[in-house]
C-alpha cells in the first residue's frame, strides 16, 4: 500500500499544477515559537526537548487520526496516508525551475535562462558557465533528497507519522539556520521605525517575526497573511507584541513563506 501512496502522490505532483497552494508549513514554526513561549521558562526546558516535543505533538496527533480512520475503514486511512503524503512532499519548486531553465536553454533564450539560474541558486546575474551547472546539480541532489526521497523513506517506515515528522524537521532545521544565527543576512539599522521589503514570486501567505539575539519572538508583524506575487513593504516601528518600545541593539526579521525562509538583520538606535 505504501508503494501505492508512493505512486499516486508523484502522478498528483506532476499532472496537478495547484497541489502547491495545499502546502503551507507556517504552523509550524509558529507552533514551535508557541511551544518555546509557552515552556522555555520552565526549569526542565532545553532546545533539545522544545524540538521532541514540537514534533511529538503533530506526529502523535497524526497517528491518532489514521488508527482510528484505518480502524474504521481500511480504505479511509489509506486515503488519510496519502492526503499526509502529498502535504509533506516538497517544496519542488527547485525541480519544476530547472526544468524550466533546461527548456530555455535548449531554446537558446539567454533572458530566461538567467532568470531561471538566478532563481535557482538565490543570486542575482549570476554567469552561466561550468560551475554554475555544478551549482544547479547539487541544488537539485540537495532539493530531490529533502522534498522527496526522504519523505518517501519515511513515510515507508512508519507511514503518514514518518511523513510529516520528516517534514517538520526539515522545516524547523531550515529555520534554525535562517535564524538569529545567520551572520550574512542583510543588514539595516533605524532609530523610529524601518521598512521592510520582500517580494514574492508566486502568491502565498506570508508570516513576519521579529527576534531577538537569544532567538525570542518579540512581535509579529505578519502571521499567514495571503499575498500576490510582487513586492511589499512592512512598516515596523521597533515596538514588540504590547507596543512597548524595544531597547536598542540587533534584532532579526525572519520572513516565513511556504517555500522559502529570510532573515533580515535590524539595529536598533535609540
Amino acid at each position: 500500500m505504501s508503494l501505492l501512496a508512493i505512486l499516486i502522490s508523484l502522478a498528483i505532483e506532476h499532472y496537478v499544477n495547484t497541489v502547491t497552494q495545499f502546502r503551507n508549513y507556517n504552523w509550524i514554526a509558529t507552533f514551535s515559537d508557541w511551544v518555546k513561549e509557552k515552556f522555555s521558562e520552565t526549569e526542565f526546558w532545553n532546545d533539545t526537548l522544545g524540538l521532541i516535543a514540537t514534533i511529538l505533538v503533530p506526529v502523535f496527533g497524526c497517528a491518532i487520526i489514521f488508527g482510528a480512520l484505518n480502524n474504521a475503514m481500511g480504505l479511509l486511512g489509506f486515503l488519510f496516508s496519502l492526503l499526509v503524503l502529498v502535504y509533506c512532499i516538497g517544496p519542488t519548486r527547485v525541480l519544476h525551475t530547472v526544468r524550466l531553465y533546461i527548456d530555455a536553454a535548449e531554446h537558446e533564450d539567454e533572458h530566461s535562462s538567467q532568470t531561471y539560474v538566478n532563481e535557482i541558486l538565490d543570486s542575482e546575474d549570476t554567469e552561466i558557465n561550468d560551475e554554475t551547472h555544478a551549482k544547479i546539480c547539487d541544488k537539485l541532489i540537495t532539493s530531490t533528497n529533502e522534498g522527496i526521497l526522504s519523505i518517501f523513506f519515511w513515510f515507508i517506515l512508519l507511514g503518514p507519522m514518518g511523513a510529516l515528522m520528516c517534514r517538520m524537521v526539515s522545516i524547523l532545521y531550515r529555520n534554525s539556520l535562517d535564524q538569529p544565527a545567520d551572520n550574512d543576512a542583510p543588514f539595516a539599522e533605524f532609530n523610529n521605525s524601518t521598512r521592510i521589503t520582500f517580494g514574492l514570486n508566486k502568491s502565498e501567505k506570508v508570516s513576519l517575526h521579529i527576534y531577538d539575539v537569544q532567538g525570542r519572538r518579540v512581535s509579529t508583524l505578519l502571521k499567514n497573511v495571503p499575498k500576490e506575487a510582487r513586492f511589499h513593504n512592512v512598516n515596523w516601528s521597533g515596538d514588540d507584541d504590547r507596543g512597548s518600545m524595544l531597547a536598542s541593539g540587533m534584532y532579526y526579521a525572519v520572513l516565513n513563506t511556504s517555500s522559502a525562509v529570510k532573515t533580515i538583520k535590524l539595529l536598533i538606535l535609540r
